[in-house]
């Protein structure tokens, strides 16, 4: 999912209050602004549903667990999200049935009209998250996946995946391939560079 762009403010207890009320939208907290979320395309869908379905079958057994976009993530008391996908491996028992305390590794699948956002201001939210390790930004146009690592307390490091790579997530001791996520996705091939388009 993604951020509408328009948002209002309210208290963390309000927001809180409006979004466990609510049973046909969902809303993000950052900071007192509160924003409305809206579904995305079916490729969205499509690869959110591709790293849900690789995280349940590795992480199976494990103390590590895998959520979908129904999940809320608290980052901080005034930070509150929903992720496409959410890895959590704490030991404590989540805050309650809807919102994870304690994310490890977050999925987000950019959509045209949020990407910005999600690279700009959201992102500057999970980085804020004192448990997070890893960040994968997924493009939904191209088999490419921005992760953003933590290497220490303030430290990121950002590097650009593509098709044929694989991803070492230390902090959960897996590898993930690339083509898992983009599993049975086409994408429209590129015009060569010396084509002229007909107009």
């Amino acid at each position: 999912m993604s951020a509408a762009p328009h948002d209002f403010r309210m208290s963390v207890e309000a927001y809180l209050a409006l979004d466990n009320a609510s049973t046909d939208a969902r809303y993000e907290y950052l900071d007192g602004r509160v924003l409305m979320m809206s579904g995305g395309s079916l490729q969205h869908s499509f690869i959110s549903n591709n790293i849900v379905a690789f995280f349940v079958q590795v992480l199976r057994g494990s103390r590590c667990k895998i959520f979908n976009s129904d999940a809320r993530v608290r980052l901080n008391e005034t930070h509150y999200v929903y992720p496409d996908a959410t890895i959590s491996c704490s030991d404590r028992p989540q805050m309650n049935i809807q919102t994870i305390g304690e994310p490890i590794v977050v999925f987000e699948v950019l959509s045209p009209s949020t990407e910005a956002f999600d690279r700009g201001e959201k992102l500057r939210s999970y980085r804020a998250c004192p448990s997070l390790q890893a960040v994968l930004l997924i493009s939904q146009d191209q088999p490419v996946i921005d992760v953003v690592l933590r290497q220490s307390a303030d430290i990121w490091t950002v590097k650009d995946y593509h098709s044929d790579d694989e991803i070492v997530l230390d902090a959960i001791g897996v590898t993930l391939p690339v083509a898992e996520i983009y599993r049975e996705i086409t994408f429209e091939a590129s015009p060569p560079k010396n084509e002229v388009i007909p107009s």
